[in-house]
């Protein structure tokens, strides 16, 4: 289900208008732990928090995005620590061939599926990340708000995900604002 969550992280990026690249992986094997590249042809000048939100990212030229979708989980510092799957030593460096280069350093963002609600806990999940090189997370509640934000119930799209989120808010099945499915009432 890895490319189900990447095509999450692609589409929301598409909709705010970056321009997306997906990193290789060659023959199974990755080049680099990130999957995915983007360029912000329209930077705001704004700095982004460390957690990401529709508006804030906006801020970021380029980045590497690596996905976690692990959306039983929440994230956790101890979570994070006992990750061996993340690759941090690998993430320090970005590699590949099939993005375009520029001067700047790509920054480097997590996506994850949810991360402790916990103020404590979130200010040790930001200390830890920056000191492995991660610069900022943007978790799947954001990209979910963010695509049903400016998906149009009147317009079709080629996407089949944006096309299954439109057919939802179509039916009243999900509500924009508080992403509750099959009303209640």
């Amino acid at each position: 289900m890895w490319e189900v969550n990447v095509s999450l992280v692609r589409e929301f990026l598409e909709m705010e208008g970056f321009f997306v690249y997906p990193l290789k992986r060659n023959s199974g094997k990755r080049e680099n732990p990130y999957d995915l590249f983007f360029t912000n042809p329209q930077v705001l000048k704004r700095e982004p928090s460390f957690f990401l939100d529709s508006f804030s990212i906006r801020g970021i030229r380029q980045g590497v995005i690596k996905v976690l979708g692990w959306h039983r989980e929440v994230f956790t510092l101890s979570l994070l620590k006992k990750l061996m799957d993340l690759e941090m030593d690998g993430m320090s460096s970005v590699k590949g061939k099939n993005y375009p280069r520029s001067k700047a350093k790509p920054k480097k963002i997590l996506a994850l599926s949810r991360v402790t609600s916990s103020p404590e806990g979130r200010q040790n999940l930001e200390k830890f990340l920056k000191e492995k090189g991660i610069n900022y997370v943007i978790t799947f509640e954001t990209l979910f708000r963010g695509l049903l934000d400016k998906i149009k119930e009147n317009q079709n799209y080629t996407s089949p995900l944006l096309e299954i989120l439109r057919i939802l808010k179509t039916y009243r099945m999900i509500k924009t604002p508080q992403l509750k499915f099959f009303d209640e009432t």
